[in-house]
């Protein structure tokens, strides 16, 4: 019988990536434990358990650990107390995040209307406890961007390339093809668009993401434009990069 192949050991670069991966893990269950004590004032093991797919000693060395960074931090504090009664770890009243921004009521009520408007996907929803809540406005229904259209956009801002995109204009009711050199996304409130400049309009645009149907793979690098002057004689020439964007500027 054929002896079964050895399995090769890692690599230094494989157990870098593997020490890499496993500290991020764990600083996102630390950063769990942290939203969980300030917004839900308890959390247990269970909670690690279930929501990270860990075993109950790992979730274990995970509270222990948060307890270690409470006591070194400054100011030193206790942050959670163990409940006997209740079996679950508590808010201490000394109870102070180490991750403020995290725990901020920015960021809370951020995720909480993005929870009650089916917007914030599972692996970001740390939270345990979810308030009820009425929200006094029409929201657009959730628009999607494939990976492929952003992955496209990203790479022609960041070299500064030209990017063939097939755009649904809502005025015209169709599909037009433009070309455009793209450097920044905007949102406003509702919507998230993309800055480009127009080398069929010789302009600068703003174009929404979800209108974009199709895009192809960003190669050229992005020129200045170059056209027939349409007040004098002769050419104009103008840059399509960021900082030439006047009105976005």
């Amino acid at each position: 019988m054929a002896r079964p192949k050895k399995i090769a050991s890692l690599t230094k670069a494989d157990k870098k990536t593997s020490t890499m991966a496993n500290k991020w893990s764990r600083l996102r269950r630390i950063e769990f434990i942290d939203f969980r004590l300030c917004v839900d004032g308890k959390i247990n093991r269970a909670d690690l358990v279930s929501f990270f797919n860990i075993s109950v000693p790992q979730a274990s060395l995970d509270l222990s650990y948060y307890r270690e960074l409470v006591e070194k931090a400054k100011p030193s504090r206790t942050n959670l107390i163990y409940d006997k009664h209740l079996k679950v770890y508590v808010r201490a009243d000394d109870f102070i995040p180490i991750f403020p921004n995290r725990c901020s009521p920015e960021t809370f009520f951020s995720d909480l209307k993005m929870v009650s408007t089916n917007q914030l996907d599972a692996d970001r929803c740390f939270f345990g406890f979810t308030p009820d809540v009425g929200v006094a406005s029409l929201h657009n229904p959730r628009r999607i961007v494939s990976p492929e259209i952003m992955c496209n956009l990203i790479d022609a801002m960041r070299a500064h390339l030209v990017l063939h995109i097939v755009y649904s204009s809502v005025s015209s009711n169709k599909k037009d093809d433009y070309l455009i050199a793209p450097h920044s996304f905007g949102f406003n409130g509702l919507r998230w668009h993309v800055r480009a400049y127009c080398y069929d309009s010789h302009t600068y645009k703003d174009y929404v993401l979800t209108r974009i149907v199709s895009t192809e793979k960003p190669r050229t690098a992005a020129p200045s434009d170059r056209f027939p002057d349409p007040i004098g004689n002769g050419f104009k020439e103008i840059g399509t990069g960021g900082k030439d964007d006047k009105d976005w500027n």
